[in-house]
């Protein structure tokens, strides 16, 4: 699994007092702008052109028909809204939420928390969470669906390069088994569960090598 980038988060919480405020941004258009704070969320408005949007302990938020670069937090969630494009979206304790048609060149990476993609995102990289469900509605992810503890349902149509359920190590051990649906029409590259858990394959599914695990199939 990949890791969140520490260098960034160790220079937000550098950054001076006067950094700890929410940002409220309407229309911009201005590629490369970045903005961050420490105590605080960031709201970018719709039919934005930003940079990176960068908090610890805050949400983010760009609005419908936007392009940002990167978005991250610590301690919040991360919510883009339609046609929204970007690079990638990281948070170690909170949900990445996106609207419909996501375009996304990087990761989506959470730690606790889930992350939820409305119908046609496409996602060049990986979806990752830890402790937490990935629910996806006709979605493309070229990279892999990984987790540890918790549940992925790829809903109809999806086209997902691999699923990966991680070995629980350590204190992240689940408090129930992991869970993964493959919807109706969906198709999936190889799925390898590295801890015991549950897949279950919708029969109009097309799935790869399936290791770790016995598929159910239903209808």
């Amino acid at each position: 699994m990949s890791r969140l980038r520490p260098f960034a988060f160790a220079a937000l919480l550098a950054l001076p007092l006067a950094a700890c405020a929410d940002i409220n941004v309407g229309r911009i258009d201005s590629p490369g702008s970045s903005f961050d704070t420490v105590n605080g969320s960031i709201r970018v408005g719709a039919n934005s052109v930003v940079g990176d949007l960068e908090t610890v302990n805050g949400s983010v938020f760009l609005g419908d028909d936007s392009r940002g670069e990167d978005l991250e937090t610590v301690n919040g969630d991360i919510h883009v809204g339609d046609n929204v494009r970007i690079d990638s979206a990281e948070t170690v304790n909170g949900d990445i939420v996106a609207g419909v048609e996501l375009r996304c060149s990087g990761d989506l990476e959470t730690v606790n928390g889930d992350i939820r993609l409305g119908r046609g995102a496409d996602v060049d990289e990986s979806v990752v969470t830890v402790n937490g469900r990935i629910l996806l509605d006709g979605a493309r992810v070229r990279g892999a669906l990984e987790i540890v503890s918790g549940e992925i349902e790829t809903g109809r149509g999806s086209k997902i390069g691999a699923i990966t359920v991680h070995e629980a190590r350590g204190s992240k051990t689940s408090k129930g088994k992991p869970r993964v649906t493959v919807g109706a029409d969906s198709v999936v590259g190889p799925i390898v569960f590295e801890q015991a858990g549950e897949l279950r394959v919708h029969r109009s599914a097309r799935v790869g090598k399936i290791s770790g695990v016995e598929p159910v199939y239903f209808d």
